[in-house]
């Protein structure tokens, strides 16, 4: 889930960059363990501590964003599908 964005340009409208969330939202939400991976189909990356979340900062010309791992709340078939595709391999 989206934790931050910040565009570097300042003429960009406020409203479209994302405020980073606050430490309540962070101990609801993010998923804190000792390995991360990703959908797909790759291996598991070890994390620092059996206590730690993995955070993916995608960077380009135009914003900076920041990802966390967060607990899924709803499902959707999509979801269901790279469940059952991972769960089968």
């Amino acid at each position: 889930s989206i934790y931050s964005k910040v565009y570097k340009d300042n003429k960009v409208d406020k409203e479209k960059g994302i405020e980073a969330k606050t430490a309540d939202w962070c101990a609801e939400n993010v998923i804190y363990g000792g390995e991360y991976k990703s959908f797909g189909f790759s291996t598991a990356e070890t994390l620092e501590t059996k206590k730690s979340a993995k955070w993916l900062v995608k960077e380009t010309d135009e914003y900076k964003a920041t990802y966390v791992a967060v607990k899924i709340k709803s499902y959707s078939i999509r979801t269901i599908a790279k469940c059952v595709s991972e769960y089968l391999t």
